[in-house]
């Protein structure tokens, strides 16, 4: 029995689906490494205003 090959229609929204999950991939990345930025300046000023609390 011969393994029928995927249709035109088929193999496009197969290379849809693939882009799709990509760019969700990317912009879950995205939004993970813009909170580690913004988390890692909040504690870097957090820190220098307890340094500078310190010194006061």
């Amino acid at each position: 029995m011969p393994i029928a090959l995927p249709t035109p229609h088929r193999l496009v929204l197969l290379g849809l689906l693939l882009v799709s999950l990509v760019v969700l991939a990317d912009w879950a990345a995205r939004v993970e490494l813009a909170r580690a930025v913004r988390n890692s300046l909040n504690d870097g000023a957090h820190s220098l205003a307890q340094i500078a609390a310190a010194d006061d």
